[in-house]
């Protein structure tokens, strides 16, 4: 999520949703701050039926997104790799993809995607994809060939939260405890997507981390102690440059399907979110977990 304001409520938090598990860091010398620009560079309307269509927008339609401060050269390589494909060619590939990512997805939600929205291919921007109800950004950065692999997986997790966004998620007056609960369910169910993939050891290794898994767990039940202490504040950083909230949502996710099976957690998307998140804790309680992974 690109959040600087951590007092935002969680429908902010879902609405400027991204995947940042392994990508968000891009590798570069450290130089000077400077505010770089996103740069819009192909946009398609990716109409869904029975058959995925792709049709070009014009760039001037794209939205308009913020600057942001940066610690690093002036610009990556990476960023154009795109332009060694014609968009005829890009166009296709993308397709592909898509249809690969809508296929994962639908495993993941409790009725299949069937929305259309805008997928849009920008420069300078400092994350890897991020969901902007209609719109899905995404890094030119991650059109390398070692990564066309992992795309599909990449974009399943943001058309998760798209799919949320479309059926009236999240509610704008939920507390700050259920924002934060809310967060564990959809940005644990998106991202659990990823791990059975194997594609994302990383991820993995994070979740199997006794030690890294249990300073997350940590760091939730401090947030969920200061919602307690102050109703209106935010929960902490779980869901931005930390991703603790990810990882903890995950893990509850995983025990949940496996002692329940996934309809279990598949209920609750389709429950008020305030409900659905202590409902989240309930099963996951049930599951027996450790002493050092509970709230």
């Amino acid at each position: 999520m690109d959040l600087t304001n951590t007092t935002r409520p969680f429908q902010e938090l879902v609405s400027a949703s991204l995947f940042l598990l392994v990508w968000a860091a891009f590798p570069g010398p450290v130089m000077a701050q400077d505010y770089r620009i996103p740069q819009a560079q192909l946009g398609w309307k990716v109409i869904m039926g029975s058959e995925l269509q792709l049709v070009a927008i014009p760039k001037e339609a794209a939205p308009a997104l913020p600057r942001w401060m940066a610690h690093g050269p002036e610009s990556d390589p990476r960023d154009s790799t795109h332009a060694a494909l014609s968009e005829p060619v890009l166009r296709e590939r993308m397709k592909q993809v898509l249809d690969r990512a809508v296929g994962v997805v639908n495993d993941y939600l409790p009725h299949h995607f069937d929305h259309d929205f805008q997928l849009w291919i920008f420069q300078e921007v400092p994350y890897a994809a991020k969901t902007l109800d209609p719109h899905l950004i995404l890094s030119a950065r991650l059109l390398q060939s070692d990564d066309w692999e992992r795309l599909p997986l990449v974009l399943a997790h943001e058309l998760h939260h798209l799919a949320m966004m479309k059926a009236g998620r999240p509610h704008p007056r939920l507390s700050a405890r259920a924002s934060l609960l809310a967060g564990l369910l959809t940005e644990g169910s998106a991202t659990w997507l990823s791990v059975g993939s194997r594609l994302f050891p990383e991820l993995d290794q994070i979740l199997q981390d006794p030690q890294q898994l249990g300073a997350s767990f940590d760091r939730v039940s401090q947030a969920l102690a200061g919602t307690d202490q102050d109703p209106t504040g935010s929960g902490g950083d779980l869901y931005q440059q930390n991703k603790w909230g990810y990882y903890v949502g995950c893990w509850m996710i995983q025990q949940i399907e496996r002692q329940f099976g996934r309809q279990a957690w598949l209920e609750l998307l389709e429950m008020p979110l305030e409900d659905a998140g202590q409902e989240l804790i309930r099963l996951y309680l049930l599951t027996d977990p450790p002493p050092q992974y509970r709230f």
